[in-house]
């Protein structure tokens, strides 16, 4: 029994002491350590989530500041016969996105082709090399200063890569959505 008093009387000695009640201060000081940093920590993630908003990849469609959708010109679509000399691949900032062009030779000269966006032309069955002879068909335009063709369609060796309609609409518009549904439902 005695023990046990003694614990009781060396408690309350403690509670009553300076040591204790310096105690009180540091937990309180812990206790907002803790909030201070939980609110970095929600910080931080909207943070992160805002940044990775944004730096998501475009849908291959031009932007509202962007004439790019609008210089396809039906009045001006030919179909002729190059080799291809480069296939580059471009960071387009206006689309957000990367792009897939051409650069072709024919006796008239060497002309950028543009394709499409490059998960567009990567996902297709077409694999492009450094001198196949092509069938294409697109608008003749002018892309800053330089003569260029948006293509619609490009034939190599009778195997045929359909890219825009008679008016310039791409294929790939709203292909990613509907291509990741159908890739989900094949998997259930």
């Amino acid at each position: 029994m005695t023990k046990e008093i003694e614990l009781k009387r060396i408690y309350n000695d403690l509670r009553h002491s300076k040591l204790y009640h310096i105690k009180i201060p540091l937990k309180v000081e812990i206790k907002k350590s803790i909030k201070m940093k939980k609110t970095l920590f929600l910080i931080a993630f909207a943070v992160m989530g805002a940044m990775a908003l944004y730096a998501q990849k475009g849908d291959g469609s031009a932007n509202k500041t962007s004439n790019y959708g609008k210089m396809f010109n039906p009045k001006t679509i030919e179909t002729f016969e190059a080799s291809v000399t480069s296939i580059l691949t471009i960071y387009e900032a206006q689309k957000s996105t990367y792009g897939i062009h051409l650069e072709v030779k024919n006796d008239q000269g060497v002309i950028p082709v543009h394709l499409g966006p490059s998960w567009y032309i990567d996902d297709q069955d077409v694999i492009f090399s450094i001198g196949d002879t092509l069938s294409i068909t697109g608008s003749r335009i002018t892309y800053e200063g330089t003569p260029a063709i948006i293509a619609m369609e490009v034939k190599i060796n009778e195997v045929v890569l359909p890219l825009r309609n008679q008016n310039g609409i791409p294929n790939w518009r709203g292909w990613q959505k509907k291509n990741a549904r159908n890739k989900r439902n094949k998997s259930q």
